[in-house]
């Protein structure tokens, strides 16, 4: 014998009701995320170019009181060899090594960061390539540095800010 379950007239609409209104809930839940996740992706790149230029006018200070530019590259030629973390003294900003003239530091208060907690990299002899964020092509140049996402240097999530090309 086999027992059938039947729900009576009331209960279906209550049932069909909640369903829709669970239904409505999802989406409405949905969308919120979705604008909240742009919001944050917002707020994430208004942050990373805010760090961006206050390194970049940090920069363009202390080139103009020393005539070097982190670990003590000369203004021109644009390319050089040297990579610094915008932390260490040898850069200049927050803090000196005693090897630039006429420091009038510290520039910033504290070595800018990305927004995902890295330091940003001075970096005098950048490959840009035409899938990096501020890159805008193929080329070599003298550029600030945020890893981005991945914390990692030189991969293709990297941020840069070109000071100077060749």
């Amino acid at each position: 014998m086999v027992a059938m379950f039947s729900l009576s007239v009331r209960t279906q609409e209550w049932l069909i009701r909640a369903g829709i209104f669970l239904l409505f809930v999802g989406i409405v839940g949905g969308l919120f995320w979705l604008v909240r996740q742009s919001v944050q992706e917002k707020q994430t790149q208004e942050a990373l170019v805010t760090a961006l230029s206050r390194a970049t006018t940090a920069l363009e200070v202390l080139g103009r009181d020393t005539g070097e530019q982190p670990g003590h590259i000369p203004l021109k030629p644009c390319l050089a060899d040297e990579e610094v973390s915008l932390d260490d003294c040898r850069a200049g900003l927050v803090c000196t090594d005693g090897r630039f003239p006429f420091w009038q530091g510290p520039y910033l208060p504290a070595a800018p960061r990305d927004p995902w907690g890295s330091v940003l990299r001075f970096d005098p002899d950048y490959a840009c390539l035409p899938d990096i964020a501020g890159c805008g092509g193929e080329w070599w140049v003298r550029a600030i540095v945020a890893p981005g996402p991945d914390k990692q240097f030189d991969t293709n999530d990297d941020i840069v800010a070109v000071l100077c090309r060749e």
